[in-house]
């Protein structure tokens, strides 16, 4: 084969595997988006109505926006947040009663892939409508307590810690129990709702809480390398005793959340080598600015 025929198949050969290297990476990086956003509402924060999707803490999120004119809709933006929170106003919105949107939602990655996307929700501007008495709302260590509004079937509570990070959740009655947020700063608000009104949520001024909580260590035990510690918080520093003596301090760990939170402390076994059943190991949490210092647990060796 000649010089300028190897040369041309080189270029097709090398032009291919682009191609085919480009393909796999847009189909396995899509992959790992196995999530779509479930709810997508229209909320009234602060007197700012809002978009709140579904949270999901592996990724941020691309809300589409559109608004009917002559009983068809028009796209007017597509916004990327890095929280599930999006304030219509700062969108240029004419947030006016009678006028009607559109959204949707989707899961956004690094690298710009997109999960599909969320049910439309369609929302028309509405009048003002009753909010709870803030001066009622109280935090009693984990439970939120509240005045009850009459006539109201159900009331929906959203919680926003310091990075914008929402949860959002349901109680039939005036009292929830908020164990499932990490301890923290958050601004709490309550709306009434009545169902068959359909009317979007009223959340009014909000309340700022600290909710602490004190911090303890379910279980330790070594696997492989590694110490794996399981928690009711995110707790910050751990320290590591044998025999009531102070061996090593820890502050750097993997966090997984697929079942309570677990903190893996890598490459660390080597640190227990020469110890025997009768030798005592046992590990605490430090004190964080929301967490309480747990107490000590024995570590399975």
């Amino acid at each position: 084969m000649s010089r300028k025929y190897k040369f041309i198949f080189s270029a097709i050969v090398v032009a291919f595997l682009s191609i085919a290297v480009g393909l796999a990476f847009v189909y396995f990086g899509n992959q790992d988006i196995d999530a779509v956003p479930q709810s997508l509402e229209v909320q009234k924060i602060d007197s700012e109505y809002c978009l709140v999707a579904q949270y999901n803490e592996k990724y941020s999120y691309r809300f589409s926006i559109e608004q009917k004119f002559d009983d068809s809709y028009y796209m007017l933006s597509q916004v990327d947040s890095d929280t599930n929170k999006l304030i219509l106003k700062e969108q240029n919105l004419n947030v006016v009663p009678g006028n009607v949107y559109r959204f949707a939602v989707c899961y956004l990655t690094e690298n710009k892939l997109t999960s599909e996307q969320s049910q439309t929700v369609e929302w028309v501007v509405p009048n003002a409508d009753i909010t709870i008495n803030y001066n009622s709302l109280e935090l009693d260590e984990e439970m939120l307590l509240w005045d009850a509004v009459d006539l109201v079937d159900r009331y929906i509570i959203l919680c926003v810690n310091d990075l914008g990070e929402t949860r959002q959740f349901t109680s039939v009655s005036n009292m929830f129990n908020l164990s499932s947020l990490r301890a923290g700063n958050y601004r709490i608000y309550v709306a009434p709702y009545v169902d068959a009104e359909s009317k979007e949520f009223q959340y009014g001024a909000g309340k700022v809480f600290t909710l602490r909580r004190e911090g303890q260590i379910i279980s330790a035990r070594l696997s492989d390398n590694d110490l794996i510690v399981t928690t009711n918080d995110m707790i910050e520093r751990f320290e590591v005793y044998v025999n009531d003596v102070l061996l090593v301090t820890f502050s750097e760990f993997s966090v997984s959340e697929q079942d309570g939170i677990e903190m893996t402390i890598q490459n660390c076994a080597f640190l227990f080598d020469g110890l025997t059943e009768s030798d005592k190991v046992e590990i605490r949490g430090l004190a964080t600015q929301f967490l309480s210092e747990s107490t000590l647990v024995q570590i399975i060796m």
